[in-house]
């Protein structure tokens, strides 16, 4: 997967998510469910920002996460639909049921978790290399006392 398909995934989604909340801000006297849609979506669209400065850091070695993530079934794929949704339902002719609502929320509050877990993944993959790092650090140290205490023992 090339690093341009999954930055052009998380652009795509910042802005749908920025049409939605654009959406909603512009709703006058917004219910309660509009505003908690509002606030999930601006949780969703940070995240999306933090997600997008990790794959412009990355240079040509793509973690398995971020892969996962802008699969066909990945999701990206799975929020892009949701907030599809989202905003279909929006519109002043179709409006939002009150289950539809509750259905919409719970699903992004998922999707939003899942993100969390895929960043926590990159942590864990990181943890993971810097202990290998020190402990072949301290294997060279080890070899390095050694040599010295051998090179001592010969003068």
């Amino acid at each position: 997967m090339d690093p341009l398909s999954i930055s052009a995934s998380i652009v795509a989604l910042v802005q749908l998510t920025g049409m939605v909340i654009e959406y909603l801000h512009g709703v006058k006297g917004a219910s309660e469910d509009r505003q908690n849609i509002l606030s999930e979506l601006t949780s969703v669209s940070s995240m999306l920002f933090i997600l997008q400065d990790r794959v412009d850091q990355q240079e040509d070695s793509w973690p398995l996460t971020l892969k996962l993530l802008n699969g066909s079934e990945g999701l990206l794929a799975q929020l892009r639909t949701s907030l599809g949704i989202l905003l279909s339902k929006l519109s002043p002719v179709k409006g939002l049921k009150k289950g539809e609502i509750k259905e919409i929320l719970n699903i992004i509050e998922r999707q939003k978790a899942l993100l969390t877990l895929a960043r926590q993944n990159d942590h864990i993959a990181l943890s993971t290399a810097i202990k290998d790092g020190v402990q072949t650090l301290i294997r060279k140290v080890d070899d390095i006392s050694k040599d010295k205490a051998y090179m001592q023992m010969r003068e």
